[in-house]
């Protein structure tokens, strides 16, 4: 069920919500990725998309828009959701749209690609946790050596990241 079901359900008295995500636990000071806090990122790698999605894909795109004289806010609006979501959970039109746009705007491209190789490395539990450390380390400098500031950004809201505390023993 999707989170929105279970909002109506639960207004409905039909259903009780009995435990949400906590918010990311984030340091203000400058760390280096270790492997607690790599898992940190990765349970919380809804917040994660979402913020990459809002403070990285949507702002190279409203200055690529910008930068060619059309209208960012008309056309950020229409494809807030083609941004968002699997390109395999869209209809072909809506593919084809993403496809038009990302062919005339690089650095959307660029960043688009970013974000599904981090997403990539959510997939491969069969590595062992020094090889996702360290794919996960090059990702960063990859992403920081790209030119494009709000990936540089966005690594180091990855790097605040705090190691998710040992459960008590019960």
């Amino acid at each position: 069920m999707g989170w929105l079901h279970l909002k109506v359900l639960s207004r409905l008295g039909l259903a009780r919500i009995r435990r949400v995500a906590a918010q990311p636990e984030l340091v203000s000071e400058k760390q280096s990725v270790s492997i607690d806090s790599l898992r940190a990122i990765f349970v919380n790698r809804m917040h994660v998309l979402s913020h990459y999605t809002n403070n990285v894909t949507l702002p190279v795109l409203k200055r690529e828009l910008e930068h060619v004289g059309e209208n960012a806010n008309a056309v950020i609006a229409a494809t807030r959701r083609l941004l968002a979501w699997q390109p395999e959970m869209l209809d072909e039109m809506s593919r084809s749209r993403l496809a038009e746009l990302i062919e005339r705007h690089p650095q959307l491209k660029t960043v688009l690609q970013y974000r599904n190789e981090l997403k990539s490395l959510w997939d491969g539990a069969n590595r062992s946790n020094e090889k996702l450390l360290s794919d996960f380390r090059q990702w960063c400098a990859r992403a920081e050596a790209s030119g494009i500031q709000g990936l540089a950004d966005f690594v180091a809201y990855l790097k605040s990241y705090r190691a998710m505390p040992e459960p008590a023993a019960s």
